[in-house]
């Protein structure tokens, strides 16, 4: 499928109306393949207007994790949970992590893995960051599929804040929201990639990706050089969605620059994951991008996002060429398992299971 023009923003990103994917018109559906090939090949990002998803549910799910961030240390550590390698679930307080390591260079030239060894790509590029080891600042609150599914080692359960009877039900129709219209893009990159939309269904049959809040506190004096509410990283899995509150600090790298991306109200920024990049024969990108803190004078006001990851099922075999342009066959849950392990988190101490998987409110 040929690629079109996406809809520039000055020196930002494209803004893309995907209503024309359930339109039923051949035409419309075209026109949006190829503005997100065009997104998708030059900057690896765009948001998305027209996408179904209702502003209200998306509302509700950020001022539910507000929320749970604005609650006391000691309820929030409650929400820790140990959790084996490759999976997050629950809260993880400040400084524990630092995305920056997970963009770092791994040693070993291994391009192929079966479940349960390492996996590595070459690093797509140098992301031009000069700090990459400090923590990032900020918290974090992730959840998977609900109820989980069967996914080997990395099945896991979900805890609840019990101290907020709304945000279970809202979060889980969120996430329900979410993968449908995360599928409904990965049949467009289907289309665009494989002529045929529905090439990657088997793929995310059983996907192990999360839905994370991250909260980057109020700062009331700059911190010190380099230092980033998020450090510059890719993405690992297929695609990413992403609600903001309005207040600014995500930046993509373009070329050498790096650009702030502004959302509208009713938009969500969408991204390329790495093994999206591979499956696509390195045509799309899985681009760096940081979470910095903004410009001007302290104080900074504290910032909300939801990211929803769409990941392949654990065990899905990833064939293609990665940003190197070398030949990569590679396992999804092992590729995961590698790269948060070089996050750098905190292990979390245990919570009792009485909090999962009831759906309390």
């Amino acid at each position: 499928m040929r690629s079109g023009g996406a809809e520039p923003q000055g020196q930002g990103l494209a803004v893309i109306d995907v209503g024309g994917i359930e339109s039923g018109n051949a035409t419309a559906l075209a026109d949006v393949a190829a503005r997100v090939d065009a997104a998708c090949a030059t900057t690896g990002f765009f948001v998305a207007v027209g996408h179904g998803v209702d502003r209200t549910l998306t509302t509700a799910a950020l001022t539910a994790a507000g929320d749970l961030f604005g609650s006391g240390a000691a309820v929030k550590d409650g929400l820790r949970l140990d959790c084996p390698p490759g999976v997050q679930r629950g809260y993880y307080g400040l400084g524990a992590e630092a995305q920056a390591l997970a963009a770092a260079p791994t040693p070993g030239p291994a391009r192929t893995a079966g479940p349960a060894g390492p996996a590595h790509l070459a690093v797509p590029s140098d992301p031009g960051d000069p700090a990459p080891e400090p923590p990032d600042l900020s918290e974090t609150f992730a959840i998977g599929p609900e109820p989980p599914v069967d996914a080997g080692p990395f099945t896991a359960g979900n805890i609840w804040p019990r101290h907020l009877p709304h945000f279970q039900r809202t979060w889980i129709a969120y996430r329900r929201a979410m993968e449908l219209f995360a599928h409904r893009l990965l049949r467009v990159g289907g289309l665009v990639l494989r002529d045929d939309p529905y090439a990657f269904d088997a793929l995310v049959t059983r996907p192990i990706g999360t839905t994370r809040a991250n909260h980057y506190p109020a700062l009331a004096t700059r911190p010190e050089t380099g230092r980033r509410r998020g450090g510059a990283h890719t993405d690992y899995g297929t695609l990413t969605i992403l609600a903001v509150d309005g207040h600014p600090g995500l930046e993509v790298k373009v070329g050498t620059t790096w650009v702030p991306v502004t959302c509208p109200p009713n938009g969500l920024v969408v991204n390329v994951g790495d093994l999206l990049a591979v499956l696509s024969g390195a045509r799309w990108r899985s681009a760096w991008h940081r979470v910095a803190v903004p410009a001007g004078e302290p104080p900074y006001p504290a910032r909300t996002s939801i990211a929803h990851f769409q990941f392949p099922n654990h065990d899905a075999v990833i064939d293609g060429v990665d940003p190197a342009g070398q030949p990569v066959s590679i396992t999804a849950g092992a590729y995961l398992t590698t790269k948060l392990a070089q996050l750098g988190r905190v292990a979390p101490r245990a919570t009792t299971g009485h909090h999962r998987n009831e759906v309390t409110a």
